[in-house]
């Protein structure tokens, strides 16, 4: 190795570059007999742990196979559970909006922290009704207005609840 660290050519010197090519083929020669042992040697440590991780794939497959199937089942108790709490609600708007129920759409009211499991029903039912009577008091506050566009506004109002915006 030795006679080959600083070597220096000159490019225009033609048998210096053919000397140079050659050199490097040796060099070449003598890297290839180490690398392949260094794969060889590779191969034979890596050949157990790519059997350990095939096996423990296989296991955690099955738990990953076994959690989705759980997953599903309870993603869909959960979907259940928001169909029927949207039901529940939507119904107590119907009941509660009176006049605005047929102008302001219940899921323009509609809060989606009350479709959560987390959120007592009692309490979204509350929140519902507070919403509903702001509302409503914001709807009969645009009635008393004296509107150029009423129509405009309210359609604003409604697909917003933001009585400012909606003036």
């Amino acid at each position: 190795m030795e006679i080959y660290i600083g070597t220096q050519i000159d490019p225009q010197n033609y048998e210096q570059v053919k000397g140079a090519r050659n050199a490097m083929a040796a060099l070449n020669d003598l890297k290839k007999p180490i690398e392949d042992e260094r794969k060889r040697i590779k191969r034979e440590y890596e050949a157990p742990l790519k059997a350990f991780e095939a096996e423990v794939k296989g296991i955690t497959t099955k738990i990953d196979d076994a959690r989705n199937a759980i997953k599903e089942q309870v993603d869909e108790a959960d979907r259940l559970f928001k169909d029927g709490r949207y039901a529940f609600l939507q119904e107590e708007y119907m009941g509660c909006a009176g006049a605005i129920a047929d102008i302001i759409k219940f899921d323009a009211i509609l809060d989606p922290k009350w479709l959560n499991r987390s959120t007592q029903e009692s309490k979204a039912v509350n929140q519902l009704y507070e919403k509903t009577e702001q509302a409503l008091q914001a709807y009969q506050a645009l009635q008393k207005q004296q509107l150029n566009h009423p129509d405009e506004v309210v359609k604003k109002f409604a697909d917003t609840m933001d009585l400012t915006a909606a003036l």
